[in-house]
């Protein structure tokens, strides 16, 4: 196994890595670090017989249980609850009478899909005189032909001028009634734009007054019912999106100042409802938030992990979440030295320690310790 060299108060030590049996059997890790002295007793041959015994029966514990180290509370777990990932109420935007629901609670829906249908008919019937008066363009055929009118007498009379048959003010008045029949051209034009217009603008509130689903999700709650009449921005129906599922977790500022977005974690969900028993569900997220202020009382940050929830396993679930244990292979966990009492034991010529440097070990099985700055003792994962 590789060696590790840790120093402490200009002291070195050099260990070899945890033998794999302490990392299994944990009451024989236990018996290893609950004395002071050396275990100089081992070596009489009474002393081995019940050495031997406490290792077979921390054999067949560990191994008769199978849920116990799954059911093992892990220190670094922080407690918190599921949400949905969209959670929309949905309400009409001005107030009417509900003439048709399309879903019932709990189905499922796709983004654009119809919800509720409001009651439309004088609305229909605008809309239908709308768009004959924005297809009509009898305004402006008149308009042109009065205007080629216009201009013809202009044309005459300004003939009839050159030969004195006309006076200047007629040739001036009939100018002028070609400049209007021009306009009138022009506001033919504009008002059937303007017509256009009104048909789009009649569209939308038609299309208003049918609710559609902005995700893909499950409707949570209908709050109406059909021919109930409703008011505008009032509760309508909601729709929810629970996967993914959002977690957000107060993590503690110095744990939270190590973490980045996209950072991998582990949220342990609960056994399964049906049953109440059972090893805890585990799925991996990533963080995708992290809140740039945090929470004074409480010294924690908001930090957001999304989950996939393929088992559409329900919102509102108490969880725990583990961050650095399946995050980046490179993250740290930092324990200042002053924390841990190193005591050195000296077993077939092979150096260990005991105290909180095992308990803190077995919680992250395997990796390696290295000297950190500052008087920090670090350890990286893998």
């Amino acid at each position: 196994m590789q060696k590790l060299n840790i120093k402490i108060q200009n002291t070195e030590y050099r260990r070899q890595n945890t033998p794999r049996l302490w990392r299994e059997f944990p009451p024989l890790g236990v018996l290893w670090r609950i004395s002071n002295f050396e275990f100089r007793i081992l070596r009489t041959p009474v002393s081995c017989l019940v050495f031997l015994v406490v290792v077979c029966g921390s054999w067949f514990g560990t191994r008769g249980s199978p849920n116990s180290q799954s059911t093992k509370p892990d220190s670094r777990a922080i407690g918190a609850i599921t949400r949905p990932s969209a959670d929309i109420t949905l309400s009409f935007v001005q107030p009417g009478r509900i003439a048709r629901t399309y879903f019932k609670e709990g189905d499922p829906v796709e983004a654009g899909f119809a919800l509720v249908q409001m009651d439309d008919a004088v609305e229909q019937a605008q809309l239908s005189q709308i768009k004959a008066e924005s297809e009509d363009t009898t305004q402006i055929r008149a308009s042109e032909a009065q205007l080629n009118q216009r201009k013809v007498d202009l044309q005459k009379l300004e003939k009839a001028a050159a030969q004195n048959a006309a006076t200047a003010l007629e040739v001036e008045h009939a100018r002028l009634t070609v400049l209007i029949a021009q306009l009138s051209l022009e506001l033919a034009k504009f008002e059937h734009e303007q017509a256009k217009r009104k048909y789009h603008e009649q569209s939308v509130r038609v299309e208003n007054m049918r609710l559609k689903s902005p995700i893909d999700g499950t409707i949570e709650k209908i709050h109406v019912e059909v021919g109930e009449a409703v008011n505008a921005l009032a509760d309508v129906v909601r729709v929810v999106q629970i996967d993914p599922l959002w977690v957000d977790v107060p993590v503690p500022l110095a744990q939270a100042t190590r973490l980045s977005c996209g950072t991998a974690a582990k949220v342990q969900f609960p056994g399964p409802p049906s049953t109440g028993v059972g090893a805890p569900d585990q799925v991996g997220g990533k963080i995708i938030f992290i809140a740039a202020v945090a929470d004074a009382a409480s010294s924690t940050l908001q930090v957001r992990v999304e989950v996939p929830n393929k088992s559409r396993r329900p919102a509102g679930e108490h969880v725990e979440v583990i961050f650095g244990q399946e995050g980046t292979k490179n993250a740290n966990f930092q324990f200042p030295i002053s924390n841990f009492q190193f005591k050195e034991y000296r077993i077939s010529n092979k150096e260990f320690r005991n105290s909180k440097f095992f308990v803190h070990y077995s919680e992250f099985n395997y990796g390696h310790l290295f000297d950190g700055p500052a008087g920090w003792l670090c350890f990286r994962p893998g």
